[in-house]
């Protein structure tokens, strides 16, 4: 299989050049170093496009969100991961409140480094371990839109799956649930996370709970047929 090309942003040359050995032989290659975000977009025209963004915080790292915001800009729908070299719970919540797809430590291991990017790839949020007690201080950017208004614009079939994602069905209990595969799960997924306005599911399931998506007698039963 190919491996997913990945960009590494930020950080020391030695850092990133570290990073880029420890992704050998994972489902993910380096394919590209860049030394400022906010050259990321004028560096790579005409280069492979990344399936993911490691972007690199070192020690004192100012303007994070900045950095996380100016990527998410030039590369629309890539996922970017931040990299810290220290636990910091104040740039965890202002990258997260970006809109980062993650948030590790350098110390983490090469195993767990690429389960957590094929996680985020799929959709979830990652973070230390160390930061899951401070989960729900962490303010997550929400749609501006009125949430009603916003519902009534899901089909069917998206408003299913955000009901199972309020549950927190994974894509293969979802396409089990309505009768229907994983790879239409991820259809409607894109479709519905556009239309909402959140970065990945995890910000959906916050939003779907906030517009009533929980309500257990609204839930399609688990047997439901398909819907187009």
């Amino acid at each position: 299989m190919t491996p997913s090309p990945v960009y590494l942003v930020g950080g020391s040359r030695l850092f990133r050049q570290g990073l880029k050995v420890y992704l050998q032989g994972t489902p993910f290659e380096a394919v590209r170093e860049i030394e400022r975000a906010s050259d990321a977009k004028s560096r790579t025209e005409g280069e492979v496009p990344p399936a993911l963004i490691l972007l690199a915080l070192s020690r004192g790292h100012e303007g994070c969100d900045t950095d996380v915001d100016t990527l998410r800009r030039a590369f629309p729908g890539v996922p970017v991961v931040a990299i810290a070299e220290t636990l910091s719970l104040e740039d965890m919540t202002r990258c997260l409140a970006a809109g980062v797809g993650g948030y590790l430590l350098s110390d983490i291991s090469t195993e767990a480094l690429s389960y957590s990017l094929q996680l985020v790839l799929l959709g979830e949020m990652v973070f230390p371990t160390q930061m899951a007690s401070f989960w729900t201080q962490v303010p997550v950017r929400r749609p501006a839109t009125d949430s009603r208004v916003l519902a009534g614009k899901l089909s069917t079939r998206e408003s299913e799956i955000l009901h199972c994602l309020v549950d927190g069905s994974s894509n293969k209990a979802i396409a089990r649930r309505l009768e229907i595969t994983e790879s239409t799960v991820k259809v409607h997924m894109k479709s519905l996370l556009r239309k909402i306005n959140a970065a990945n599911r995890t910000q959906a399931a916050i939003w779907g709970m906030e517009a009533g998506f929980g309500d257990a007698e609204d839930a399609p039963p688990a047997d439901a047929g398909p819907v187009d």
